[in-house]
């Protein structure tokens, strides 16, 4: 018999186990009596919404063959959706078109109204199948014609044109995920389409080649996921429409912090130390270095992130942060950059933030909405603190301030020592900022170095003698390595930077950045390096005295990726 010309009424007689591939699916068939119908007549016969094929057991039509999808979306709460509006006063006219099946989300958006909006009844309660993917009745009327298989679409960034998630997650007062996602990175179309051809690259960078990483190398089904069309991380490349066993139908979970295991350091978790520094080009007057990559997860842990100075050992099996705690953060990144707030009435709120612009503490208007904005004040009336306080960690707002200012500060004095830079950028840089041994504005210990040394006390070539910074050499040089480490933790010096400011681990912060310091100061002797302030060698040996003690870490770090 081949299965891709049966039809449904057919299949549904045919016992589940012997069935793998068929014109519905690539899942096994549920095993049914002949007297059952492959679906019912649709209530909406104009745009052929099939809806429930059973409403006392909340049964898709489309789970009849579609077995493994139904069973995910049955524990998701989308399957649920109409039962939270029930006792909403106006609901079914307010709320029902996005708790139900309806136009909203597919194709028919483009042309009209359909399920729910043209026939209330039962069998479109609650987020379906056909929600996203549109009518199903032409489908399983001839299931084998390939035409008629209604693949949903995800990208959300044209709502006008293109139905989407974004139909129903949006509003300013309700659901606005779709108008914060575009104020992210997330959204940034320009990165998706320089990278999407870059195998290296789109994994992460790219939202189809991101999809099909998660969904074990192979292609989902999506319509924008043919052809050349590039896309940013749209809803789907995170969450699992689906269903799945994580919170928020994510397709990773947000705990531990191996890489591949863990939704955000499955990508912020590029390499942070490998080789940190055999790429260097110089010149008289400049150096440049590409430094690490998305680096987030190896310092938020502690682990696999910089240049280790030789005899510099830190307990990497804890955190110096509550940050990092399993007790006190347990969703640890989203913890703080997934954070959720209402801004008016907690009863009847103005606006409710969802925390999809991903910034910690982001910048708001005057009516505390959040602008997507990142280079706002640093003060309480600016930004909104609510993931340092909602946590139960900091105290107050002005609390979290004054910590973050603090570290902030004595980052910044430790990353002045080994380079500060007046700000000006070589032409041709492409934004990176280079050290410049003719512009004495710069300044700092690697300064020093480049000007004063031509000869390294540690790098050789082929016996011989080469400068500190050489990229000819393949070796590691102590100011190579501490070059690494300052355009690592800077705020800055290099565009792919940690970016923290030493929130995400303030004491490995500064413990790496006073190792690198000491490790420069006893490396290169004649000439001396240039004498540190009495507070400054103060503040090293502080951050270098508690590095071993601390918080339990959550987990073991992968750099795999």
């Amino acid at each position: 018999m081949n299965l891709r010309h049966v039809g449904i009424r057919s299949l549904l007689l045919i016992p589940a186990a012997l069935l793998v591939l068929s014109a519905c699916t690539d899942e096994k068939l549920v095993e049914s009596p002949s007297d059952r119908p492959p679906f019912n007549p649709p209530a909406d016969s104009v745009n052929g919404f099939l809806g429930l094929y059973d409403v006392a057991t909340n049964q898709p039509t489309c789970g009849n063959c579609h077995v493994s999808t139904n069973a995910q979306w049955q524990s998701t709460k989308h399957a649920q959706a109409y039962a939270t509006i029930a006792d909403v006063p106006n609901a079914a006219t307010n709320c029902a078109g996005c708790h139900t099946v309806s136009e909203r989300g597919n194709k028919v958006a483009l042309t009209g109204t359909g399920g729910w909006s043209t026939v209330n009844s039962d069998a479109y309660k609650n987020v379906q199948c056909e929600s996203c993917h549109g009518p199903g009745l032409d489908h399983v009327t001839n299931p084998e014609i390939k035409a008629n298989w209604p693949l949903a679409r995800i990208d959300i960034r044209t709502p006008d044109s293109v139905a989407t998630c974004g139909n129903c997650h949006s509003g300013e007062a309700h659901h606005p995920f779709a108008e914060q996602w575009k104020l992210s990175g997330h959204s940034n179309e320009e990165l998706a389409a320089a990278e999407g051809a870059n195998t290296s690259c789109n994994g992460c960078h790219e939202g189809r080649a991101a999809l099909k990483r998660f969904n074990g190398n192979e292609s989902s089904n999506y319509v924008e996921l043919t052809g050349s069309k590039m896309l940013p991380q749209v809803c789907a490349v995170c969450h699992d429409p689906h269903g799945s066993e994580n919170p928020a139908m994510l397709r990773l979970p947000l705990s531990g912090l191996i890489a591949d295991e863990n939704m955000c350091v499955s990508c912020h978790l590029r390499p942070g130390r490998s080789q940190p520094a055999t790429n260097f080009t110089a010149s008289t007057a400049t150096v440049q270095q590409r430094g690490a990559h998305a680096p987030q997860g190896s310092v938020f842990a502690g682990q696999g992130a910089g240049w280790i100075p030789p005899g510099f050992v830190y307990d990497s099996s804890r955190v110096f942060s509550s940050h990092a705690s399993n007790t006190l953060n347990p969703t640890l990144c989203a913890g703080c950059h997934v954070q959720r707030f209402v801004v008016g009435d907690p009863n009847t709120p103005d606006f409710t933030s969802v925390g999809h612009t991903f910034l910690p503490i982001p910048c708001v208007d005057a009516s505390g909405k959040p602008t997507g904005e990142s280079g706002c004040e640093y003060t309480t009336a600016a930004r909104n603190w609510s993931a340092c306080t909602n946590s139960g960690c900091h105290a107050s707002a002005d609390v979290a301030r004054t910590l973050f200012l603090n570290e902030r500060q004595t980052v910044q004095v430790l990353l002045d020592n080994l380079w500060k830079d007046d700000g000006t950028v070589t032409a041709g840089a492409e934004g990176w900022k280079y050290m410049d041994a003719n512009n004495a504005n710069d300044t700092g210990l690697l300064l020093f170095i480049l000007r004063n040394y031509t000869v390294d006390p540690v790098c050789k070539k082929n016996g011989g003698p080469v400068k500190p910074f050489d990229g000819s050499d393949n070796c590691l040089s102590p100011a190579e390595g501490a070059l690494w480490n300052a355009m690592l933790l800077s705020k800055d010096l290099y565009a792919q930077n940690d970016g923290s400011y030493g929130t995400h681990n303030p004491f490995f912060y500064e413990a790496l950045l006073s190792a690198t310091i000491q490790s420069l100061r006893t490396t290169y002797t004649s000439p001396a390096l240039p004498a540190l302030r009495a507070d400054v060698q103060q503040m090293m040996e502080r951050a270098l005295a508690r590095r071993g003690t601390g918080f339990v870490r959550v987990g073991s770090v992968s750099a795999s990726r």
